[in-house]
């Protein structure tokens, strides 16, 4: 009976999902990218805290103007030209100020052989792995996302819940290991581990959440059961943005 009735509520939440985005992508992938923005700001107001920069104050009031911007986006095209404005200032400024590595220069995807991309490319395939999780247990599509909708055999739900974390759980930890990494060429299994266990530990740490501490894998979880909730009418998802 209990796998029975687990079926029939991933079959329906699932059925939320397909409806929701059908209708209503625009509106929840531009609140998405605006948080992603703000906590990329977050991330770099952090660093700026003890490494006073002209170019990290630049870029974080430039990305608080993205944000207002994006408010204006007619179409999911404009949303992630906004999003894709807003990573090269973002990363942009951290090149500048050789944040992340001597040879860092800009963005690179999978497959790049610059050190610093190679790490942050590692660390978001560790953030995706939780997010999958939770969207798991939520019982959604993961292959059924509303920004990264043209996307053929990726997960796109999962990197759509992504981007309110990469730069907070990602980033700011690949920025933190930057001494291990810096004269490398390669990440060798040592440096893997470490990235793994800076990770898990930013995980595993106690944040605020609707006025409690809880574990940020916790704080994940519930904000995909949120979304369902809002998928089946039931609640107001709203992205969660770091205090630095």
């Amino acid at each position: 009976m209990l796998v029975g009735a687990n079926q029939h509520a991933v079959v329906q939440a699932r059925i939320n999902q397909y409806r929701y985005i059908h209708e209503n992508a625009l509106a929840l992938s531009t609140k998405l990218i605006i948080a992603k923005i703000k906590n990329q700001r977050a991330t770099l107001s952090y660093f700026n805290k003890h490494h006073k920069s002209v170019n990290l104050l630049n870029a974080i009031e430039e990305l608080k103007r993205i944000a207002q911007l994006i408010k204006n986006a007619k179409t999911l095209n404009d949303v992630l030209g906004y999003e894709g404005y807003a990573a090269n200032i973002y990363f942009s400024s951290l090149a500048r100020d050789k944040f992340l590595s001597e040879s860092f220069a800009n963005r690179e995807g999978r497959g790049s052989q610059e050190i610093a991309n190679s790490m942050l490319n590692f660390g978001y395939a560790i953030l995706s792995s939780y997010i999958l999780n939770a969207v798991t247990n939520a019982g959604l599509e993961p292959y059924l996302g509303f920004l990264h909708q043209k996307r053929p055999g990726k997960m796109s739900l999962v990197l759509d819940l992504m981007e309110e974390y990469r730069a907070w759980v990602v980033d700011r930890v690949v920025i933190k290991l930057r001494e291990q990494y810096k004269n490398k060429k390669s990440i060798d299994p040592k440096l893997k581990s470490a990235l793994i266990s800076e990770i898990q530990a930013t995980i595993a740490k106690k944040y605020i959440y609707n006025g409690k501490k809880l574990k940020l894998e916790h704080i994940i979880q519930r904000q995909v059961y949120r979304l369902s909730g809002e998928f089946a009418g039931e609640h107001n998802y709203k992205p969660y943005i770091f205090k630095w």
